[in-house]
């Protein structure tokens, strides 16, 4: 492997522009759009499988 790293130094690329992705896309994102009823608090807690002052209690990560 470090073989061919020494064949690639040798290569002039000093008339190239460095390039961070070969296809040229940057940061292609769609709009955020709301399909349908929003849910009300109740109806995102009924099935936490356990809960706290109107959040989702979760186990500690740390």
């Amino acid at each position: 492997i470090l073989d061919y790293f020494s064949i690639i130094d040798e290569v002039d690329a000093s008339n190239v522009e460095p390039a961070f992705h070969i296809l040229g896309l940057s940061n292609v994102m769609r709009e955020d759009e709301i399909n349908g009823d929003p849910l009300t608090q109740d109806e995102a807690l009924s099935n936490a499988p356990q809960k706290e002052e109107g959040y989702i209690k979760a186990p500690r990560m740390v």
